[in-house]
Protein backbone atom coordinates (compact mmCIF):
# COMPACT_ATOMS: atom_id res chain seq x y z
CA UNK A 1 0.00 0.00 0.00
CA UNK A 2 1.04 3.29 -0.65
CA UNK A 3 2.14 6.33 1.03
CA UNK A 4 -0.58 8.76 1.94
CA UNK A 5 0.02 12.53 1.56
CA UNK A 6 -0.75 13.45 5.14
CA UNK A 7 1.59 10.26 6.49
CA UNK A 8 4.38 10.70 4.54
CA UNK A 9 3.75 14.81 5.62
CA UNK A 10 3.98 13.67 9.65
CA UNK A 11 6.81 11.80 8.87
CA UNK A 12 8.61 14.95 7.04
CA UNK A 13 7.77 17.20 9.45
CA UNK A 14 8.52 17.81 13.38
CA UNK A 15 5.99 17.01 15.52
CA UNK A 16 3.62 19.55 17.09
CA UNK A 17 1.61 22.99 16.14
CA UNK A 18 3.27 26.07 14.89
CA UNK A 19 3.06 29.16 16.06
CA UNK A 20 1.32 32.17 15.25
CA UNK A 21 3.40 33.55 11.89
CA UNK A 22 3.17 36.65 10.72
CA UNK A 23 1.70 36.97 7.65
CA UNK A 24 3.25 39.99 5.40
CA UNK A 25 4.95 39.70 1.97
CA UNK A 26 6.36 36.64 0.69
CA UNK A 27 9.70 36.80 -0.37
CA UNK A 28 10.12 36.98 -4.14
CA UNK A 29 12.24 34.27 -4.76
CA UNK A 30 9.10 31.78 -3.08
CA UNK A 31 6.06 34.07 -3.94
CA UNK A 32 5.83 32.22 -7.55
CA UNK A 33 6.19 28.36 -6.38
CA UNK A 34 3.33 29.68 -3.20
CA UNK A 35 0.86 30.46 -5.44
CA UNK A 36 1.27 27.33 -7.58
CA UNK A 37 1.15 24.69 -4.33
CA UNK A 38 -2.14 26.91 -3.12
CA UNK A 39 -3.66 26.36 -6.63
CA UNK A 40 -2.67 22.38 -6.62
CA UNK A 41 -3.79 21.94 -2.90
CA UNK A 42 -6.72 24.04 -2.02
CA UNK A 43 -8.68 21.31 -3.81
CA UNK A 44 -7.08 18.18 -2.75
CA UNK A 45 -7.58 19.56 1.24
CA UNK A 46 -9.96 17.14 2.39
CA UNK A 47 -8.61 13.81 0.95
CA UNK A 48 -5.19 14.57 1.74
CA UNK A 49 -5.52 11.49 4.70
CA UNK A 50 -6.07 8.73 1.53
CA UNK A 51 -4.38 10.52 -1.67
CA UNK A 52 -1.36 9.70 -2.75
CA UNK A 53 2.27 11.64 -2.48
CA UNK A 54 2.85 13.64 -5.12
CA UNK A 55 6.09 12.10 -6.67
CA UNK A 56 7.79 15.62 -7.63
CA UNK A 57 7.04 16.29 -3.88
CA UNK A 58 8.37 12.86 -2.73
CA UNK A 59 11.93 12.94 -4.81
CA UNK A 60 12.80 16.22 -3.37
CA UNK A 61 12.85 14.56 -0.05
CA UNK A 62 15.21 11.70 -1.69
CA UNK A 63 18.05 13.92 -0.88
CA UNK A 64 19.70 15.26 1.89
CA UNK A 65 17.05 17.66 2.76
CA UNK A 66 18.47 18.84 6.50
CA UNK A 67 21.70 19.76 4.70
CA UNK A 68 19.95 21.88 1.90
CA UNK A 69 17.88 23.36 3.94
CA UNK A 70 20.45 24.25 6.84
CA UNK A 71 22.44 25.95 3.71
CA UNK A 72 19.25 27.53 2.26
CA UNK A 73 17.27 29.31 5.50
CA UNK A 74 20.26 31.62 6.79
CA UNK A 75 18.67 31.58 10.68
CA UNK A 76 17.07 28.27 10.55
CA UNK A 77 13.72 28.87 9.85
CA UNK A 78 10.82 29.05 7.00
CA UNK A 79 9.82 32.98 6.29
CA UNK A 80 7.12 33.10 8.43
CA UNK A 81 5.38 34.71 5.52
CA UNK A 82 5.57 31.93 3.17
CA UNK A 83 4.22 29.53 6.20
CA UNK A 84 1.16 32.09 6.52
CA UNK A 85 0.82 32.38 2.85
CA UNK A 86 0.12 28.49 2.61
CA UNK A 87 -1.99 28.17 6.04
CA UNK A 88 -4.19 30.84 4.36
CA UNK A 89 -4.17 29.75 0.71
CA UNK A 90 -4.61 25.69 1.32
CA UNK A 91 -6.82 25.63 4.64
CA UNK A 92 -8.49 29.10 5.26
CA UNK A 93 -6.64 29.67 8.51
CA UNK A 94 -5.22 32.65 9.07
CA UNK A 95 -3.60 32.31 12.51
CA UNK A 96 -1.30 29.56 12.46
CA UNK A 97 -0.98 28.59 15.98
CA UNK A 98 -4.89 27.41 15.03
CA UNK A 99 -3.81 24.38 12.57
CA UNK A 100 -4.07 21.19 13.67
CA UNK A 101 -1.43 18.63 14.37
CA UNK A 102 -1.85 17.32 10.74
CA UNK A 103 -2.80 20.67 9.16
CA UNK A 104 0.71 21.91 10.60
CA UNK A 105 2.74 18.93 8.93
CA UNK A 106 1.07 19.15 5.45
CA UNK A 107 2.22 23.06 5.77
CA UNK A 108 5.53 22.33 7.32
CA UNK A 109 6.26 19.97 4.69
CA UNK A 110 5.14 22.04 1.83
CA UNK A 111 7.34 25.09 2.74
CA UNK A 112 10.23 22.79 3.30
CA UNK A 113 9.44 21.75 -0.09
CA UNK A 114 9.28 25.19 -1.68
CA UNK A 115 12.77 25.97 0.12
CA UNK A 116 14.20 22.94 -1.47
CA UNK A 117 13.32 23.76 -5.15
CA UNK A 118 14.08 27.86 -4.79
Amino acid sequence: MSTTFLEFCKKIATPGKLQKCEAGPVPENYSGPVSVLISNMVNKRESFDHISISPYIEEAFNQDYDAILNEKLSDGEFPGSVIAELSKGIFFVHDTSELTEDQAAIIKTLAAYICIQN
